[in-house]
C-alpha cells in the first residue's frame, strides 16, 4: 500500500518540528511569505524571532523573504522527491528577497528521524 501523500497544511505543521534554532544567525529577526498555489494551496508565513519560530496562516503585513511554488513542488521539497534548487532550475519556485537571507532559510529545517 502507498503511503498517504503529506497536504501543505501538515508541512507546515513539520516546520515547527524541524525548525532548527542553531541554524539561526545571531539577531536575525524574519518574516518569510509563502504563496503555495494550486489544489490544496494557500498562505502562509514564517516568524523568526530570537531564534524561535511561530508558524501563521495567511499573509504576513510585511516581509523578508517571499517563496512562490505550488502545491505539488512545496510537498515534494518535504517528501524528498525534489530539492528547493531543482524547483528553482524548473522553474517551479520562485524566491524574492536578499541572497543571504534565501541561503539562511534553506539552513533553518531538518527532517528529524521518529
Amino acid at each position: 500500500m502507498s503511503k498517504k501523500k503529506m497536504t501543505v497544511k501538515e508541512t507546515f505543521e513539520l516546520m515547527k518540528k524541524w525548525f532548527q534554532p542553531s541554524a539561526v544567525p545571531n539577531g536575525w529577526d524574519r518574516v518569510i511569505q509563502y504563496i503555495v498555489t494550486g489544489p490544496g494551496g494557500g498562505k502562509w508565513y514564517l516568524i523568526i524571532k530570537d531564534k524561535k519560530l511561530t508558524v501563521k496562516e495567511g499573509e504576513a503585513e510585511k516581509y523578508d523573504v517571499l517563496i512562490e511554488l505550488d502545491a505539488d513542488t512545496h510537498i515534494g521539497i518535504f517528501e524528498g522527491t525534489t530539492s528547493p534548487p531543482r524547483a528553482m532550475r524548473q522553474k517551479k519556485m520562485k524566491v524574492k528577497g536578499a541572497m543571504a537571507d534565501i541561503m539562511v532559510v534553506g539552513r533553518l529545517f531538518r527532517a528529524k528521524k521518529e
